[in-house]
């Protein structure tokens, strides 16, 4: 199956992103803690791991005119990125040991909303008009 072109440019807009960013906060040296680069990688893979997945879901809706399927997916998806963000957190502040915890945080957050913005923009060219609901 070919993907198309939203979601080659979300892969390779992803792709990118994790290339950059993790890596440019790595190399700025900006956290005065121990083992900031484990909080800066765990961080990202937990956004790489909430976004793509709610991004793959409603790309295989948008285009529906079953307007239950979108609102199911738009659902799931939210409710998958509120319990996955919260689960992830908690475990890696709780399990990790002098887990570094503002390293990881502020990675996170940064691949949460960089992605999601990908996200929601590529979503939106995929409808004819720019919006759906």
């Amino acid at each position: 199956m070919m993907m198309a072109r939203p979601e080659r440019s979300f892969a390779l807009g992803a792709a990118l992103a994790t290339a950059l960013v993790p890596g440019a906060l790595l190399m700025l040296g900006l956290f005065d803690e121990a083992r900031a680069s484990l909080g800066i990688l765990v961080g990202w893979g937990l956004a790489l791991l909430v976004i793509v997945p709610s991004f793959w879901l409603m790309a295989r809706v948008m285009h529906s005119e079953d307007r239950l399927a979108f609102h199911c997916a738009f659902m799931g998806g939210t409710m998958g990125r509120f319990g996955l963000s919260i689960v992830g957190i908690v475990l890696f502040a709780t399990q990790v040991t002098d887990a570094p915890l503002l390293s990881f945080l502020l990675s996170f957050f940064a691949g949460y909303a960089l992605l999601s913005m990908l996200e929601v923009t590529l979503l939106l060219k995929k409808t004819p008009d720019g919006t759906h609901a």
